[in-house]
């Protein structure tokens, strides 16, 4: 089972190719662009901010999958790629959105560096197979016009079970689980989480720049922090520094076993409960939740701007440009 998409030395490789890394001056201007390749990689590049555009790749995989990869900010990669787990409590099913997606609808932005991604799952009840539903997550990824931020807003819609005399819907019994790779350091990372006093954050470092992870839960109700985290080392399978992905996604049991802090070529993963308690079996709940990726000179600096962006939601980024 392929743990992400690239190595460390493949990023730092490839970054320094990316057209959209050339420097356009020190002011922020709102603008955009963005190229396709031939294996279905779309190369966003935003706002420059500090000499150096913030960028992203929205991959799309042959089977089906979809995947933000290759975050850059100043001239120097920052994450390898973001991938989202969705966990089925009571099935106990858990699937990721490069590996297991039966199809993925992609669309790009023409004059806004923002990118559509619906990928959708099948979910079928492992002791009764006839009983199946296939969940869909949107995700909205955009590049902030007002700081060095990228913003990736998401929902979740269940449909509804078939055959239909079952029930109309599933209730909402959902964790969704982010795992990030972050990837500054050319040979080192630092990665801890900490907290602002109102959101969680995951903050990654090679002491001269940072990259903030944060995330907001918007609809049906607002929350900011995260429910348990995990640091961990890209490629570990046991121990106190197996990976998030290992520990979220190849263990699948719906919980993180509590890492705060590691170095080196680093994973971090955390989870929302998506869960509300509120469905009558005929209508569920849309969720909405926020990922906020702010990028820094410093930690404080990092953590500012991805709390800014996910306070300001898509809608608000999206009309700045």
């Amino acid at each position: 089972m392929r743990q992400h998409t690239m190595s460390r030395g493949t990023v730092l490789q490839t970054s320094a190719a990316i057209g959209g890394l050339a420097v356009v001056g020190g002011a922020a201007t709102a603008s955009a662009s963005s190229t396709e390749s031939e294996d279905g990689r779309h190369r966003i590049d935003g706002t420059d901010h500090g000499g150096s555009p913030v960028g992203f790749d929205l991959v799309e995989y042959a089977d089906g999958g979809a995947v933000v990869e290759s975050v850059t900010a100043y001239e120097s990669p920052m994450i390898a790629d973001l991938h989202t787990v969705l966990w089925d409590s009571e099935w106990e099913l858990a699937t990721n959105t490069r590996d297991d997606a039966i199809g993925a609808d992609v669309s790009v932005g023409d004059a806004i560096p923002e990118t559509t991604a619906t990928v959708e799952w099948k979910y079928t009840n492992p002791d009764y197979a006839l009983v199946r539903y296939w969940p869909e997550i949107t995700q909205r990824a955009i590049v902030s016009a007002a700081r060095p931020a990228l913003l990736i807003e998401r929902d979740l819609e269940l449909g509804a079970y078939a055959p239909p005399r079952y029930a109309a819907s599933p209730e909402l019994r959902h964790t969704v689980y982010s795992i990030a790779n972050p990837t500054i350091g050319e040979e080192r990372t630092d990665g801890w989480v900490t907290d602002d006093g109102d959101y969680d954050a995951f903050v990654a470092t090679d002491h001269e720049y940072s990259v903030a992870i944060v995330q907001r839960y918007v609809h049906p109700t607002v929350r900011t922090g995260f429910d348990g985290h995990r640091v961990g080392d890209v490629g570990v399978e046991e121990g106190e520094n197996r990976s998030a992905w290992a520990d979220i996604y190849e263990e699948a049991d719906g919980w993180i076993d509590r890492n705060d802090a590691s170095a080196g070529d680093i994973h971090f993963g955390t989870g929302l409960s998506l869960e509300s308690g509120d469905d009558d079996g005929s209508e569920t709940t849309v969720p909405t939740w926020r990922t906020g990726i702010g990028f820094g000179s410093g930690d404080g600096e990092a953590v500012d701007n991805a709390i800014a962006t996910v306070e300001d939601g898509y809608e608000t980024e999206r009309d700045r440009y």
